[in-house]
């Protein structure tokens, strides 16, 4: 599934179709697959649940825009335009259970860790704050960057995250350790930033990450060797969205209003 405007359009890979899926009240800013149905973040600052072409459920958060959605196990979280707060919610009711506010400036985007105990708050500051949902307060820890701000976040694993600071590199932490294991960096081209982190996979070739944003470039890594592995370009406008199609290929949607499949190395 895919996004432009307000419509949702579904794309068969084999054939490279995309119809018009779905039709939403509002401009879609973020989705987010999970098993309730795909979960689109819009404009007017509600949640809308599509499943089999149709809104089965929507809700408004009272917050304004969504700019970010992560969903694990039975809990989603979201964020919001010039908001510095984050919300949790209990699926598939949409019920508010908690609200999480550190007080560090706009929240660009949350991510979920894959049992849903931890959250990683990426925002207006260097940091990533990284807190347990059961006692959420205050962070269990916070991952010192460099950076004026984070812009993409994804759990590799329960340990590993991955990190997208204002610049043009992804750094890989541990977030147990509070350390960082790497710093995946691309090839520049002026006057293009930040990126935007897609979700990785492990393949038989390797563990891989994929990342892009408004330089327009889907850039792909190798988390055993941190080297960079490829660069596809191809859109004409900033890349909001990225995900792993199979362990071989990558799906990129732009601002071009256009969805690009790309052969992973």
């Amino acid at each position: 599934m895919t996004a432009f405007g307000s419509a949702v359009h579904a794309l068969d890979v084999a054939s490279r179709a995309c119809t018009e899926y779905a039709l939403l009240p509002s401009a879609i800013s973020t989705l987010a697959a999970s098993p309730w149905g795909l979960l689109c973040g819009l404009q007017s600052g509600e949640i809308a649940i599509v499943r089999e072409g149709q809104v089965v459920r929507s809700w408004d958060t009272g917050r304004g825009p969504v700019r970010s959605l992560s969903v694990a196990q039975s809990t989603l979280v979201s964020s919001h335009e010039r908001r510095s707060e984050t919300d949790v919610w209990t699926m598939p009711e949409g019920a508010r259970v908690a609200t999480v506010d550190y007080r560090i400036g706009q929240v660009f985007v949350v991510a979920l860790a894959p049992d849903a105990r931890r959250l990683a708050i990426g925002a207006n500051s260097a940091h990533v704050y990284v807190c347990d949902l059961a006692s959420p307060r205050k962070p269990s820890r916070v991952l010192r960057g460099r950076s004026r701000c984070i812009y993409g976040l994804h759990w590799i694993d329960e340990d590993r995250l991955a990190a997208v600071p204002f610049g043009r590199s992804v750094d890989v932490w541990s977030v147990e350790g509070g350390t960082k294991l790497a710093n995946l960096r691309g090839r520049p081209r002026d006057g293009h930033q930040p990126f935007s982190i897609s979700e990785s996979r492990l393949a038989h070739h390797g563990d891989r990450v994929a990342a892009a944003g408004l330089d327009q470039v889907v850039r792909i890594y190798s988390l055993a060797s941190h080297e960079h592995l490829a660069v596809g370009k191809g859109h004409e406008a900033p890349v909001h969205g990225l995900v792993f199609v199979d362990a071989r290929h990558i799906l990129s949607v732009s601002g071009d209003r256009r969805a690009l499949l790309w052969e992973c190395p």
